[in-house]
C-alpha cells in the first residue's frame, strides 16, 4: 500500500511538474510570437533579424533573401502607389501545442491582420481587391480609394540546435515558397504544415 502510494505521488509530482513547465513554454513562445508579429507590422528590420530562425537569415537563396525584400516593402508598395497600413487591433492570437522535433520543438501562432490599402488609381485598386478575395481573403470596400483587408496569418516558432535553446520565428507563407526545402528541414515542414491543419480543424 505504502508503495503503491509513493509511486502515485511520484507520478503526480512528475505530471504536474511537466504541466507547468509546458504552460512556461507556452507563455515564453505566446510573448515571443507578440514581439515578431509586432516588429513584422512596424517593418523593425533591425528587431526582426534577432528573432528569426537562423538557417532562413544565414543561408538566404539567391532570389529569396528574406530580410532583403522585408526592407523593400515601402518601396514596392510606393511604387506601386499604394499606401499600406496596419490598422491597430486585437490579434486575437491563437497558440498551438507544442510539437517534438527530433532535435528541438516546433510551435505555431495564428493571428488576425487587418490593413488598410489606399490607391492613386481605382482601376488598380479594383483590380488589386478582386486578387485578394481570390486568395481568400475578406475585402471591405471604403470611401475614395481605399478599402479594408482582413486575413489569418501564421507564425512559426523553433527550439533547436540552430536557436542555442531560445525561440525563434519565421512566416509560415515560407513553406510554400519553392526555396522552403533548401533552407527548412523536411522535418520542419511536415510538423508544420500538420499544425497548420490542427487550426484549419478547429
Amino acid at each position: 500500500m505504502k508503495k503503491s502510494l509513493s509511486l502515485l505521488i511520484l507520478l503526480l509530482s512528475f505530471t504536474l511538474g511537466c504541466s507547468q513547465n509546458n504552460e512556461t513554454e507556452i507563455k515564453e513562445v505566446k510573448k515571443g510570437f507578440e514581439q515578431i508579429i509586432g516588429y513584422s507590422q512596424a517593418l523593425n528590420v533591425a528587431k526582426i533579424k534577432d528573432m528569426i530562425y537562423p538557417p532562413i537569415v544565414n543561408n538566404p537563396t539567391e532570389d529569396d533573401d528574406y530580410m532583403k525584400v522585408l526592407k523593400k516593402v515601402p518601396e514596392i508598395f510606393e511604387e506601386m502607389g499604394i499606401k499600406y497600413t496596419i490598422e491597430e487591433k486585437p490579434l486575437h492570437l491563437r497558440i498551438s501545442s507544442i510539437a517534438e522535433l527530433k532535435n528541438g520543438k516546433i510551435c505555431m501562432g495564428e493571428y488576425h491582420e487587418n490593413a488598410i490599402l489606399e490607391f492613386k488609381d481605382k482601376c488598380f485598386m479594383d483590380s488589386f481587391m478582386q486578387i485578394r478575395k481570390e486568395q481568400g481573403k475578406h475585402v471591405e470596400k471604403l470611401e475614395g480609394n481605399k478599402f479594408r483587408s482582413s486575413e489569418k496569418k501564421y507564425v512559426v516558432g523553433i527550439k533547436d540546435q540552430y536557436t542555442q535553446n531560445s525561440w525563434k520565428y519565421f512566416n509560415y507563407d515560407l513553406i510554400a515558397s519553392q526555396s522552403a526545402s533548401t533552407i527548412l528541414q523536411n522535418e520542419i515542414i511536415t510538423k508544420a504544415n500538420k499544425l497548420k491543419q490542427s487550426f484549419d480543424q478547429k
